[in-house]
């Protein structure tokens, strides 16, 4: 992700998810960004926290953006987007399996396998915030792995 257009505005969607494509997003870095990571996990779990953005967002109006930012030996990556907040009855059981809200296919895995990704990489995922006004996902991992077991590869971004 972090490749793709570095302080620049982007639109959503392209051939995977055509009905995102009027989606703005906007992708910003400062310092550093690189790391070692389990590359196609990690993508996973962004994906999912961008694609649950841009199904909150408003369709012609929607904004997110994505901010990463070295903290220290960590990175921390922000997703925040315009759409009406998450709702109270699921906010306090969002990161447990099964809790879906408002989605037609949902299955109320996705912020569970992205809790449970960044949990593997010795991060964690939070709701910084959320409101009528839109919701902001943290994300933070640390720049190297846990142990030298790690089956993580080095990505630079």
């Amino acid at each position: 992700m972090a490749t793709c257009a570095r302080g620049r505005s982007r639109r959503a969607g392209g051939q995977a998810h055509p009905e995102f494509q009027p989606i703005r997003i906007h992708i910003s870095a400062e310092g550093s960004t690189e790391g070692w990571f389990d590359f196609k996990k990690l993508e996973r779990a962004l994906l999912n926290l961008l694609l649950n953005a841009c199904e909150a967002v408003p369709a012609e109006a929607g904004k997110i953006e994505i901010g990463l930012r070295r903290q220290g030996e960590s990175l921390e990556i922000r997703i925040e987007d315009n759409g009406p907040g998450i709702a109270d009855a699921v906010r306090d059981h969002l990161f447990e399996p099964f809790v879906s809200h408002g989605k037609e296919n949902g299955t109320g895995m996705g912020l569970t396998v992205v809790q449970k990704i960044l949990q593997d990489h010795g991060g964690d995922v939070t709701v910084e915030q959320t409101s009528v006004k839109g919701t902001t996902f943290c994300v933070k991992i640390p720049l190297n792995p846990a142990t030298e077991n790690s089956l993580a590869v080095r990505h630079t971004g």
